[in-house]
């Protein structure tokens, strides 16, 4: 062997890349240099020349084999190269120690001793040149999860592999439930951990699974994503709704009674409350409903006044009454509410005597007297003039009386004093004619009362004529310098409301006033000049023309006009109808036209008699009367529409019956005309002087009363009266067909006339009128002061 020294110098010159070509070694080493350059074979270093007396020392250490190499022993050497990883043994001695054995591994570095990953052993050759293959290794394999090794060496024991389910200790979510229970109400899943084979996961440990329902808790056990709805506790599905009804089941649906809706409570316990329901309370009659859901309406509790629909007797009339006469109850419905009897209907209440027949119609007990009996009768007045024009009731039976005076006239309540000439008078005594208030109103000129009428709210109408100055108590009305034409309206206390002036320097006489049903005031009379009731100024076409006038309750103009020519026309009577239509009377020269063509008079004054509508249009309209002087003083309206007329004749007269011929100066007359003007009976009262009927009303039975004055004798149907000496006033009741009924007169040798006439509710005869010396109205004689008084006086039917 070379030196070392040398060695290295022999390789340089043999042009060996390193050292490690060549075998070098001292002589005891005997090693040899071997090398291969790039893989090829390489021959090992010569072998080192033995030294004396001593064995050629083992060939030095092969140089590394080159790749794929082989290497041989050197030369004197025995060891052959080694295989292309190892380098060939180095010539001169052997590479190893034949039979020796050594640990050895050709698996991937890291691999060795981790998981089933093992080195083997290689043996040295007999011939020492090197090491045998390595027996025993385990080297990397495929991972399996057959067994529980780690085969591919990389520290995870089946982590993979064709069989491995999973990885060992690896864990995930699970859940052994129902599928679709998951993650509803308390289910949860839980976790589960791969076992150490890698060939299953271990249990699910933790998951909560659906049990059966309970309302115990609030949660949704079972996990079908319903809380509490069902259970052996458990009422009802919560949230669920259902129709309900608290009260009796028979009330539902009866009446107001209606069930309503319940939601089960969260818990499932038990239902919430009824919602909407209505349910039974007390019945009262302060609402339409069947309260009680009984299924009667209204029958009994508070503000009940009867069952609805019951029918009870009833009777309206008079203690003492019923079961008189004809007088018998009726029968009232109860309303629906049960809040109010319905009408009285078929009783019959005590009426006006029909002296026709024999029945006791006023119920009194006893036979029809219709004699006109005294009830009772009063004076008023002083030595001067009194002179009553007009009398009218109320519903309550009280009695209103006006007119003029000068003096003075005390009716119960105090002295009333004229201020000079004429002053009017307003007087409202009770149904026994005591007094409950009185006034005057005037100034030293001229002032006349000559209508007045009574509203359904007991409100006073008093219409006339004044010159000067009055006042009613709403200011002072100044005439323009002739008559001017007044109306005032007082409350029932006779407080003023309202009142008006019309007129210019000519006269305006106000003759006539009525109201309709529904308050309004019309008014009549004539005119000379000019006046504007508030529609515009009516001209007279010469003389007196007529005017008609309709005012509101309030007493403002809803219409007037004139109707005339050059010639005299005078308005005496006005009243209305049922609808509302206008009906007046008078006396006319000349011609006058009330839209259905002129009306002319035949000679001197005729009667005419005239119908308007509501809003003044002619509806029909008439004349009666010859050449002679006729004149229509009074005029009223019955229950049934007919019309009455009364009134005064000279000559001849025909209302379309009969005709009539006075007997002497004057006669009066009472006509009745249905409500188209058609005749149905008229009569005429004949005397040997002179007779006028002033005015005329009917009772609700359609008797027929008239007042006026006779001088002479008359004849009235019942047998001749004849005055005691001047005028002497007369009363005339006829039944509906014009047939006497009973008349009387009264009066001495001075003046006495019936003036007024008007019927109370219960059909008795109130008269009104001026005596100038004594009558007796069947209580004794009254007398006047000396001058004209005023009489009122009573009668029985």
């Amino acid at each position: 062997m070379l030196p070392s020294s040398r060695c290295l110098f022999v390789a340089a010159l043999l042009g060996v890349i390193g050292p490690a070509s060549i075998g070098c070694g001292d002589d005891a080493d005997g090693g040899g240099i071997g090398g291969a350059a790039e893989g090829g074979a390489a021959e090992g270093g010569s072998g080192g020349f033995g030294g004396a007396g001593a064995s050629g020392g083992s060939g030095g250490s092969g140089g590394s084999g080159g790749s794929g190499g082989e290497q041989l022993g050197g030369s004197g050497g025995t060891s052959s190269g080694g295989n292309s990883a190892e380098g060939g043994a180095g010539g001169g001695e052997s590479a190893c120690t034949p039979g020796d054995e050594e640990p050895c591994y050709t698996g991937p570095a890291g691999t060795q001793s981790v998981g089933a990953c093992a080195p083997g052993t290689r043996t040295c050759l007999e011939d020492g040149s090197g090491f045998g293959a390595c027996d025993g290794e385990v080297l990397p394999a495929l991972e399996t999860c057959g067994t529980p090794s780690d085969e591919d060496c990389d520290g995870f024991a089946n982590e993979e592999g064709a069989d491995c389910l999973c990885v060992p200790g690896e864990m995930e979510l699970c859940y052994t439930g129902p599928a679709g229970t998951e993650a509803f109400g308390l289910c949860s899943p839980g976790l589960r951990t791969c076992e150490p084979s890698g060939l299953a996961f271990g249990d699910c440990e933790g998951d909560v699974t659906p049990a059966p329902e309970t309302c115990a808790v609030s949660s949704d056990e079972d996990c079908d994503g319903l809380t509490n709805e069902e259970g052996a506790d458990c009422a009802c599905v919560p949230g669920a709704v259902q129709f309900c009804y608290s009260a009796d089941p028979t009330t539902e649906d009866v009446g107001p009674c209606s069930g309503g809706f319940q939601v089960c409570n969260p818990d499932g316990l038990g239902w919430g409350a009824c919602i909407g329901e209505v349910v039974p309370t007390a019945e009262t009659c302060n609402t339409p409903d069947d309260d009680d859901c009984d299924g009667d309406t209204n029958e009994e509790g508070p503000g009940c006044v009867c069952a609805p629909d019951t029918v009870t007797g009833c009777y309206t009339g008079p203690n003492g009454t019923l079961g008189v006469g004809l007088c018998a109850a009726g029968a009232q419905t109860c309303n629906e509410e049960g809040t109010a009897l319905g009408p009285c209907t078929g009783e019959v209440l005590p009426a006006f005597e029909n002296c026709a027949a024999a029945a006791d119609e006023d119920c009194n007990g006893s036979a029809p007297s219709c004699t006109g009996n005294h009830v009772w009768s009063k004076r008023f007045g002083d030595a001067s003039s009194q002179l009553p024009q007009s009398i009218a009731t109320d519903a309550a039976g009280n009695v209103i009386v006006a007119g003029y005076f000068q003096g003075a006239v005390d009716f119960g309540g105090g002295v009333l004093t004229s201020a000079g000439m004429d002053d009017i008078f307003v007087a409202k005594l009770d149904a026994a004619g005591n007094h409950i208030w009185s006034k005057r109103f005037g100034d030293a000129n001229v002032q006349r009362a000559f209508k007045v009428a009574v509203d359904a709210n007991g409100n006073v109408i008093v219409g006339g004529s004044f010159i000067g100055t009055v006042g009613f108590g709403g200011g002072t009305l100044t005439s323009a310098g002739g008559l001017d034409a007044f109306v005032v309206k007082l409350d029932a206390s006779g407080n003023h409301l309202w009142s008006k002036r019309f007129g210019d320097v000519p006269v305006q006489d106000l003759r006539g006033v009525a109201t309709d049903n529904i308050g309004n005031v019309v008014l009549t009379g004539h005119f000379d000049g000019s006046v504007d009731f508030g529609g515009g100024a009516l001209v007279s076409a010469g003389n007196f023309d007529i005017f008609v006038v309709k005012l509101g309750p309030s007493g403002n103009h809803l219409w007037s006009q004139r109707f005339g020519d050059f010639d005299i026309q005078l308005s005496n009577d006005i009243a209305t109808d049922s609808a509302g239509n206008v009906v007046l009377t008078g006396q006319l020269s000349g011609t006058v036209d009330f839209g259905g063509g002129p009306l002319a008079s035949a000679g001197t004054d005729d009667i005419f008699l005239a119908k308007l509508s509501p809003s003044g249009a002619h509806l029909w309209s008439k004349r009666f009367g010859d050449a002679a002087g006729q004149s229509g003083n009074g005029v009223f309206v019955d229950n049934a529409d007919n019309v009455l007329l009364a009134g005064t004749f000279n000559g001849s007269v025909d209302f379309g019956g009969w005709t009539y011929t006075s007997a002497a100066v004057s006669d009066a007359f009472v006509a009745k005309l249905d409500a188209s003007g058609n005749h149905l009976w008229s009569r005429a009262f004949a005397g040997v002087d002179n007779q006028q009927a002033t005015e005329v009303v009917a009772d609700p039975a359609g008797n027929v009363l008239t007042v006026g004055v006779f001088r002479g004798s008359a004849t009235f149907g019942g047998g001749s009266f004849t005055s005691a000496g001047g005028s002497d006033g007369f009363v005339v009741k006829l039944d509906p067909s014009g047939n006497h009924l009973w008349s009387k007169s009264f009066g001495d040798a001075a003046n006495q006339t019936s003036r007024g006439v008007a019927l109370d509710a219960s059909g008795n005869v109130i008269l009104a009128g001026e005596l100038s010396g004594a009558a007796d109205f069947g209580g004794g004689a009254l007398t006047s002061a000396g001058g004209v008084d005023v009489f009122v006086a009573r009668l029985v039917p």
